[in-house]
C-alpha cells in the first residue's frame, strides 16, 4: 500500500498548487477527477462524458455508479 501513496503523492501535490491540505471536499473531488480519468481510459465512458464530469454537469450518483452499469441516473 505504500507504493499507491507514493504514486498519489505528485497528483496530490499538483492539485493542492503547493495549498493546505485538502477537507474532505476537496478530496472527494479528487477522486472523482482521477475516477472519470480511470474510467475514460478504460473506455467506460466517452470524451463528452469526461468533460461533463471534470464540469461538473453530472451529478455526483452518477459518479458512483459500477463501471459495468451503463444506465444512467
Amino acid at each position: 500500500m505504500k507504493k499507491w501513496i507514493e504514486q498519489l503523492l505528485p497528483i496530490l501535490e499538483e492539485y493542492k498548487d503547493g495549498g493546505e491540505p485538502l477537507d474532505g471536499d476537496e478530496v472527494d473531488s479528487l477522486c472523482s477527477i482521477i475516477r472519470a480519468k480511470i474510467n475514460l481510459q478504460e473506455g467506460n465512458i466517452t470524451e463528452v462524458e469526461y468533460e461533463r464530469i471534470l464540469d461538473g454537469e453530472y451529478p455526483k450518483a452518477l459518479l458512483r455508479l459500477d463501471p459495468n452499469d451503463k444506465e444512467k441516473v
